[in-house]
């Protein structure tokens, strides 16, 4: 981003995008969010939404053994993600947006495919 003249800011800081990813043995956990608008409350909700995310599947990851239940779990995080942001609000309109973008990649032991 560029620098505003006469200032030592950039031009849309803070910059929102965050982006996590959990490394395990036969499994990969990500989370990659853009926090829309700039400032402090798009921050937050990026932050809170890939943190949110990602503590949610690292607690249930050993629950993935097909597809149909991965599945199940990866939405039910995007349901953590949306209430991490909302967390402390006492109005929904103080929370930022994001847009968030998770998932997983897996192999499993089973030779079901859906």
């Amino acid at each position: 981003y560029p620098t505003l003249p006469g200032q030592s800011t950039r031009e849309g800081d803070p910059i929102c995008d965050r982006f996590y990813l959990h490394l395990l043995h036969n499994r990969l956990l990500f989370a990659l969010a853009d926090g829309c608008n700039w400032g402090p409350r798009p921050l937050q909700a990026a932050q809170n939404a890939t943190s949110s995310l990602l503590q949610y599947l690292s607690r249930k990851h050993h629950k993935f053994t097909s597809l149909n239940r991965a599945g199940r779990y990866l939405l039910r995080a995007f349901g953590h993600a949306h209430n991490g942001i909302i967390f402390g609000k006492q109005d929904l309109f103080q929370a930022g947006t994001a847009t968030l973008l998770g998932g997983l990649l897996l192999r499993l032991h089973s030779p079901e495919v859906c």
